[in-house]
């Protein structure tokens, strides 16, 4: 062999040393470019999946809180619905008993509102035609006198000592106590529940 051939041989087999250096190490590269970038790629993805959880479960507690809120806004109407009716049937209760009844309540909200002064009963015209002696002689001791007037029949008087008004009719007395009777009925209805 030569020393051409020779020399040949050693610059190939550098050659091929060399070119198989440069692919191991090309190799090494890349796998670390790879590595890399796969880590990347599952980072990005289990961020993704971690965002996309957290949104599935606020939008889950979002739609259970609206709910709730709904459910109780349902029932909070539905008390206030009853407790409604209960007033009106009081009302009714009220307004539509016998004269002798009527008149006995009338007489209780006049013990309970009358003056010591000399004054007048303003009442329904219909109620004034039906007054009861009790309820006279109620009048009388009160130092009362019974007018006619413009109010609804069948729901209770107001009474004038001068410029003074004391409204007593049945719609004013319960509009008055509306929130106490609302209470008291809230609790007899619902229990400890209460407003809730």
């Amino acid at each position: 062999m030569t020393g051409l051939e020779n020399i040949l041989k050693m610059i190939e087999a550098e050659t091929d040393s060399r070119a198989k250096e440069i692919i191991s190490k090309a190799k090494l590269e890349s796998d670390e470019i790879i590595a890399k970038a796969t880590a990347e790629a599952e980072k990005i993805t289990k961020s993704y999946e971690e965002k996309a959880e957290t949104k599935a479960r606020e939008t889950v507690e979002r739609s259970k809180a609206t709910d709730e809120i709904e459910a109780k806004r349902t029932v909070l109407g539905k008390k206030q619905e009853l407790i409604k009716k209960a007033l009106d049937n009081a009302k009714a209760e009220i307004t539509g008993g016998s004269a002798e009844d009527y008149f006995t309540f009338l007489g209780s909200i006049l013990e309970k509102t009358a003056l010591k002064n000399s004054g007048k009963v303003v009442l329904p015209e219909k109620d004034f035609e039906e007054i009861t002696p009790k309820f006279k002689g109620l009048l009388d001791a009160k130092q009362l006198t019974a007018e006619k007037g413009n109010i609804l029949p069948r729901n209770g008087f107001v009474i004038v000592y001068g410029s003074i008004e004391i409204n007593c009719t049945v719609d004013a007395i319960i509009d008055a106590r509306a929130d106490e009777i609302s209470d008291s009925l809230n609790t007899l209805l619902f229990g400890s529940e209460g407003g809730k």
